[in-house]
């Protein structure tokens, strides 16, 4: 079976996404479902946002931080 993927542009993201925060937040909700998921460990029980980096969460699971870029 043929998978189709479909592809953005860097214009278009950036038409699409006024600021940092509205990127991240639709990139969570497309990776993650809006349940932020450890990409170490695949815990998402033990989840925090980290306060020493921006758009960054800490895993209290296996205690790493990781981003929604992060393995991507």
């Amino acid at each position: 079976m043929k998978r189709i993927t479909k592809t953005m542009s860097v214009v278009q993201v950036l038409e699409m996404f006024a600021t940092e925060e509205q990127a991240v937040a639709w990139f969570e909700g497309l990776r993650w479902g809006g349940r932020p998921t450890c990409t170490h460990c695949g815990c998402s029980e033990r989840v925090s946002v980290a306060r020493s980096k921006k758009h960054t969460y800490w895993c209290g699971a296996c205690r790493h931080h990781f981003t929604v870029k992060t393995g991507s």
